[in-house]
């Protein structure tokens, strides 16, 4: 059984804790993120709905659903987009985190070449 102070066990909360050194790009990145999802939602409902009046029953022109389903499409790609950009934008501003891993990774050095006891 692991301690809770084994650095394996904290590697989320260490992860969150540099992701939330910028607020504002996590909190849009998730905003994209569920624009994203709650549209990939609606598109099935789009398409049962351009299947069922325009080509099944005639009952509405096939360019209203056909709009419809471009506009959602359009929604979810700048929902998608605009997650992985700001990820993107995150992840390259690594100064805190590159700082953090080369401590590390000193200090891991340093135990296997002056081991302790």
């Amino acid at each position: 059984m692991t301690s809770a102070a084994d650095p394996h066990q904290r590697w989320l909360r260490r992860l969150i804790g540099y992701c939330w050194r910028y607020p504002r790009l996590v909190t849009l990145a998730l905003g994209g993120s569920l624009v994203a999802t709650i549209v990939a939602v609606f598109i099935p409902l789009i398409q049962r709905d351009i299947v069922n009046n325009a080509i099944l029953t005639h009952r509405q022109p096939i360019w209203i659903g056909a709009m419809a389903l471009i506009i959602a499409a359009l929604v979810n790609f700048a929902g998608v987009f605009t997650r992985r950009y700001l990820g993107g934008r995150m992840s390259l501003d690594r100064d805190a985190a590159e700082q953090a891993m080369v401590q590390h990774l000193d200090r891991s050095a340093a135990l296997f070449i002056h081991p302790a006891g």
